[in-house]
């Protein structure tokens, strides 16, 4: 299993089944999960005022698209991955941009936060 100790993640999901589920598995790997928050409102104020080293973000969440989180990130130097049901091609920025599908397996979950950390 990737190892996250140490590596403080972002979380923004607004379905609190699926982000104790996440939360869950990356605090397995190691990881500090800041969060989960349900609103881009509420993300966005965490940006702001928390160091971070990565963000794991929904797409849509409860109060519209991630987008203003994902351009903040951006702005702060944050990577994050984007977790959707969304088919990537209907959410995707760019073609540099991190997209996993929900549901998402731990390995797969936890290697790709290792590797926009550069520990993977």
């Amino acid at each position: 299993m990737t190892t996250l100790t140490g590596i403080k993640v972002l979380l923004v999901e607004d379905e609190p089944i699926v982000a104790m589920g996440i939360a869950d598995q990356l605090v397995e790997a190691g990881a500090i999960i800041v969060g989960p928050f349900r609103t881009v409102r509420q993300a966005l104020k965490a940006v702001q005022a928390i160091e971070l080293d990565v963000a794991v973000i929904d797409f849509v969440l409860a109060d519209g698209e991630s987008v203003p989180v994902q351009d903040a990130l951006d702005r702060k130097g944050v990577p994050f991955v984007i977790l959707t049901a969304y088919p990537p091609v209907m959410v995707r920025r760019n073609q540099s941009q991190r997209i996993l599908s929900k549901p998402v397996e731990a390995e797969l979950l936890c290697s790709t936060v290792a590797a926009l950390c550069n520990r993977g």
